[in-house]
């Protein structure tokens, strides 16, 4: 399964909609549980290339769906002064994450059947999600470990920081075709943004 989403610290699913709304994109704004709020943006990775680790910046390549996806994140930080975690997970095992705080990239880790893992901090994690520090032993293993399949990744990443699974292998598409995440009942507990402004840029 592939899909990505976007995590936020501490922000109203309200405040999130209202942003997305004003700049056109596409999107599903989960319900807040334990002051966590995901997005399920409707920007499309389809490309030619398999996902890989990327840093949005002025350089960025206003075509790649990556690129274009990570500057969505970093505007998201931004714009609500907020934490973003963008998690994506792909059917050739894939896992990769960027943390933006404040709209400053400040944490990013990849690894695929293809590649062996790359950055992640889990000090850093544990921190960030007010952890305690007997986590980041468990943490390293996780971001470690290779091969490991990319949503068993995600899983363990979540359940070890005390996070809600809102963002488990759900995305747009997913919620489109009537799938929920774990423990959600009700679709209409989601805000959708179905409009999109043809002229609007980031």
């Amino acid at each position: 399964m592939t899909y990505h989403n976007i995590t936020l610290l501490a922000v109203e699913p309200e405040e999130v909609a209202d942003w997305l709304a004003e700049n056109g994109f596409p999107a599903y704004i989960s319900p807040m549980l334990d002051d966590i709020t995901v997005v399920y943006d409707g920007l499309s990775l389809e490309a030619d290339e398999p996902a890989t680790l990327a840093v949005a910046d002025d350089e960025m390549d206003p075509t790649d769906p990556l690129e274009q996806l990570l500057l969505l994140v970093s505007e998201l930080s931004y714009e609500l002064g907020c934490t973003a975690w963008l998690m994506l997970c792909d059917e050739a095992q894939t896992c990769i994450y960027s943390i933006y705080v404040d709209g400053n990239l400040v944490e990013q880790y990849g690894a695929s059947d293809a590649l062996p893992p790359s950055g992640g901090n889990p000090e850093f994690l544990a921190e960030l999600f007010e952890q305690p520090k007997r986590v980041i032993k468990d943490l390293r293993a996780v971001l470690n470990r290779h091969p490991m399949l990319a949503t068993e990744r995600h899983e363990k990443l979540l359940k070890l920081l005390g996070v809600p699974p809102l963002a488990l292998n759900i995305g747009y598409e997913q919620l489109q075709q009537g799938a929920l995440p774990h423990g959600m009942t009700d679709l209409e507990a989601f805000i959708w943004i179905g409009e999109v402004a043809d002229d609007d840029e980031l």
